[in-house]
């Protein structure tokens, strides 16, 4: 049988699928916050908050986590400064898990890296092609970042929301 396979250095295939996986956990991590934040009680046979969750992209996650919040606790206090950290980060991490995983590579002569190839589209500058030196070490930062998005996600919920988000800057 023939194959095409990407053209990326072997040594940045265990890093971007360890982005992958902490982001699939992010993910789950923010199901439950929101399951959490519509039930505000454990729930553990309601499954109604996964089913609206499954159905969205991880932009609209982040926006019904929110929107969520900020009816739970009201009002432009800490907690609201909190949330705005909190949701600069779940974009940044899901701007870097885009980045990788959304991307086509091309092996590098240096022995760490590869390029990262993107094409974008704006209707000022139309077609861009962009061309990135990625090593390991970026990849395996980007995974260490959404593990510890995750972990904030994960605090808030052992919390129980009521201590508000706890979370790095």
């Amino acid at each position: 049988m023939h194959q095409l396979e990407a053209s990326i250095n072997p040594k940045l295939l265990a890093p971007i699928g360890r982005v992958a996986a902490n982001f699939a956990m992010l993910e789950m991590e923010m199901a439950i916050a929101i399951r959490f934040l519509i039930f505000w009680e454990p729930a553990p046979t309601d499954n109604a908050s996964y089913i609206v969750t499954s159905e969205l992209n991880f932009k609209d996650k982040i926006a019904l986590f929110s929107a969520l919040y900020q009816f739970r606790f009201p009002g432009q206090g800490p907690k609201f400064v909190e949330l705005r950290i909190f949701t600069k980060r779940l974009n940044e991490a899901n701007e870097k898990r885009n980045s990788l995983l959304h991307a086509s590579w091309a092996i590098d002569t240096e022995e760490d890296r590869s390029t990262r190839i993107t094409f974008r589209a704006r209707a000022r500058k139309g077609l861009e092609t962009i061309f990135e030196k990625i090593d390991v070490k970026q990849i395996q930062d980007a995974a260490d970042f959404i593990g510890e998005v995750t972990y904030d996600v994960q605090q808030f919920e052992i919390g129980g929301g009521k201590s508000g988000i706890m979370c790095r800057e």
